[in-house]
């Protein structure tokens, strides 16, 4: 026998005769502790069904839809054909929340989870305990589907069928999680029903009611019938028992819930099947260990190594299931979106969007769609420090401040003609101060656009965008430079974006003392340049 096959067959010998209690109990496999263990029964464990309903609701629930990735860029595909079927309508009578729900809970009991594929692509859930799976000598699959007694099994290929695994060994189809924790799961339900039947019968220990004569079978059954009529029973508790014809009571073993440490064992049980189903204790409503401090990476945790296996699980089963090859060639793909569930509270959020938005890779209407929120006209601007710059660019040469200069006493008066001689040096120099600011503000426009060409060489839309953005930028830079008024400076900048993004590169590499001499004209004023 196989590892696969031994871990789906039952380690207990059972009478299987025509009449034996085996062919009238339910499927599924006899634990050690007399009890069968199928996939519902499984389920009506606390434990077990709180840590299946934790790991099929949030796939469940999480966003998901079509997208389609081109130029570096992601975009939603809200017209696919497939993006309403997966989000809202898998079938006629499913909401997209109960089909992913559904198909999660079956791959994590039965190892498998099946949706046949008809019509126009509705998406029917099967009964994973019906269908059987084969690899045909091609390495594809296919599925045999058990139908109704007199009706014969439906074949389907592996084109028909979307196919969810869970954890296998095998490369085709996971173990069942069901007949892994068997034991546990035995356990678990032999515990609660002798609890169930300590409780029922008023919290007493077992006893025997002794007479002093010989009983028939039928006044035997008639006493033990009369006293549990009496005295069985939670509401009938602590009543007077009255015995006569000389019989008395002895009590058989304590019935002490602590010496056999039911409770405690109950407790563990939870721990267990927090590892069968690999959650957090604290998933499944045990907060024994948990604490203001650890339990939201706990929770950090649950998202990145128990929920994503499951999330990429959908992701690349509806990948090889579903989307087409042509679309797939066009870079169209699934996705389930986890960010909400990475969010912390809302003073961790406010200082991560707030340094995000600071180091301008987030826009400020960015960050009030992560919150569900509409956008705001004039939010879409991203914001650089003015003490950053990219990569790529030279470091520019630093600014000439002159020192200033030394208090002096009162000049003597200067005659006219040396007082004409002076005024034309200074202005002089202060044309040269202006030509090298110029210099300097040209200098790193043209480097800045040639670092964009470059860039976005295979795209006209992402140039005149990226140019734009630049010269938006560059307004506080030019302001600063040449130590003029915005409104000026923002003329000049809209003068100089339009141009470039008509004319492209050979317009910019154009640009030469012509600019200079504007940009002069722009520091030193109308009179200077008149």
């Amino acid at each position: 026998m196989g590892f696969l096959n031994s871990l789906s067959a039952s380690h207990v010998t059972e009478d299987t005769s025509p009449l034996s209690d085996f062919w009238f109990s339910e499927i599924g496999s006899m634990s050690s502790a007399g009890v069968r263990v199928t996939a519902e029964q499984a389920l009506k464990i606390s434990a077990v069904l709180s840590g299946v309903r934790f790991l099929s609701q949030t796939v469940a629930m999480l966003p998901r839809g079509m997208f389609r990735r081109r130029n570096g860029q992601k975009e939603k595909l809200p017209d696919h054909p497939l993006s309403e079927r997966l989000r809202n309508r898998p079938n006629a009578w499913m909401t997209g929340h109960q089909f992913f729900e559904t198909m999660t809970a079956r791959a994590i009991l039965e190892g498998k989870a099946i949706a046949r594929v008809v019509g126009d692509g509705e998406l029917i859930p099967q009964d994973p305990t019906r269908v059987t799976i084969e690899q045909l000598s091609t390495g594809r699959l296919r599925y045999v589907i058990r139908n109704d007694p007199g009706r014969a099994p439906t074949v389907l290929s592996q084109d028909e069928v979307v196919h969810l695994a869970g954890f296998g060994v095998d490369g085709i189809t996971g173990i069942p999680l069901v007949n892994l924790f068997r034991e546990s799961a035995g356990l678990a339900l032999a515990a609660e029903e002798y609890g169930s039947q300590f409780f029922g019968n008023s919290a007493m220990p077992r006893i025997v009611l002794r007479h002093p004569g010989r009983l028939e079978k039928e006044g035997k059954a008639n006493i033990a019938r009369s006293w549990q009529k009496a005295y069985g029973g939670a509401d009938k508790s602590h009543g007077t028992a009255i015995l006569d014809e000389d019989m008395d009571i002895k009590e058989l073993g304590s019935g002490n819930n602590e010496e056999h440490q039911l409770i405690p064992s109950r407790k563990f049980q939870v721990t267990e099947f927090a590892r069968w189903l690999d959650v957090s204790p604290h998933s499944i409503g045990d907060l024994e260990r948990s604490t203001f401090s650890n339990v939201e990476q706990q929770s950090l945790e649950n998202v990145q190594y128990r929920l994503m296996p499951w999330i990429k699980r959908w992701e690349q089963v509806i990948d090889r299931d579903l989307i087409t090859d042509m679309d797939r060639e066009n870079g169209v793909f699934f996705e389930i979106n986890v960010t909400g569930l990475l969010r912390g509270d809302a003073e961790s959020r406010s200082k991560f969007y707030s340094q995000a938005v600071n180091d301008g890779w987030m826009s400020p209407n960015d960050v009030r769609e992560k919150e569900n929120e509409n956008p705001v006209e004039g939010l879409d601007v991203y914001r650089f420090p003015l003490n950053f710059r990219d990569a790529q660019e030279e470091e520019p040469a630093a600014e000439v401040v002159e020192p200033a200069p030394a208090p002096a006493p009162a000049p003597a008066p200067v005659p006219p003609a040396r007082q004409a001689a002076e005024l034309s040096t200074l202005e002089e120099r202060a044309r040269m101060v202006c030509w090298a600011a110029a210099d300097r503000v040209l200098g790193k426009e043209k480097k800045r656009l040639a670092f964009i060409a470059t860039a976005e060489a295979a795209s006209m839309d992402n140039w005149t965008e990226r140019v734009y953005e630049f010269y938006g930028r560059h307004v506080d830079f030019v302001c600063r430079t040449l130590n003029i008024n915005v409104e000026l400076a923002t003329d000049y900048c809209l003068a100089q974006c339009k141009e470039a993004q008509a004319g492209g590169m050979s317009a910019v590499e154009s640009w030469g003392d012509d600019k200079r001499q504007a940009l002069l004209e722009l520091a030193l004023g109308a009179e200077v340049a008149g």
